[in-house]
């Protein structure tokens, strides 16, 4: 970028971690509110304070249209780069210079086999006969508790206000102790681990693959931010 005339300074890693509903994985609502004490004090809210789960990035500074095209290039075509256009009378790298340091680091053809895991099997586990079994059972107590949901992502997804109401904490409460009556976060845990495995079983080879690339690029990387080639 400062090949351009770009002072370019991209987002910073902090020390603060991500918090759950930020993370890929998404952990701790998986499954929907599962930690009473949570349910008590947030409701549905997000917890506050950060959870380890990873690290955490400040948004780097707003990039102007012209920094956008050179950072882009031709990698998305909403840019309007076309392959073999200039800015500042020089040619802007295919892809961008974002595209340029993947290529250095690496990482521009590396997969997300892991993430498509994550994805596949949790859609996959709403349709097992067990989790539809348990999320039923999960529905008629909190119909008993008085609350209409056929599903935990029902509860979840429902609009909140912007903090925590007595009457949302109330259901989250009740969300919660519905879960361990009927054993749902067990239950769906092990439909989906099961699941998981099988998927994982069947792209080992890939995961792998992966895993080396992730390796190599973490250490090219490294290399990079020393000063070397």
């Amino acid at each position: 970028m400062s090949g351009f005339g770009f002072d370019y300074k991209g987002p910073e890693v902090s020390g603060v971690t991500l918090r759950s509903q930020d993370s890929g994985i998404n952990k701790a609502r998986r499954y929907g509110v599962i930690d009473l004490g949570v349910a008590e004090t947030f409701g549905y809210h997000p917890a506050d304070g950060p959870i380890k789960e990873g690290p955490g990035q400040t948004p780097g500074p707003r990039m102007s249209d012209a920094e956008n095209r050179v950072f882009i290039g031709d990698g998305d075509p909403m840019s309007g780069v076309k392959p073999g256009d200039k800015y500042a009378g020089k040619e802007i790298p295919r892809g961008g210079c974002a595209g340029q340091a993947a290529d250095k680091l690496g990482t521009k053809h590396l997969g997300h086999t892991a993430q498509q895991i994550n994805n596949t099997s949790f859609g996959r586990s709403m349709e097992n006969a067990a989790v539809k079994k348990v999320f039923r059972e999960w529905s008629t107590c909190m119909a008993a508790e008085g609350y209409k949901s056929d599903t935990p992502m029902d509860a979840l997804g429902q609009s909140l206000a912007p903090s925590p109401t007595a009457s949302e904490i109330a259901m989250a409460k009740a969300d919660v102790k519905c879960k361990r009556k009927v054993n749902l976060v067990g239950v769906w845990f092990t439909v989906e681990s099961e699941i998981q495995k099988g998927l994982i079983g069947k792209q080992e080879e890939t995961l792998v693959g992966e895993k080396k690339s992730l390796t190599d690029a973490l250490r090219a990387a490294a290399n990079v931010s020393k000063g070397g080639q």
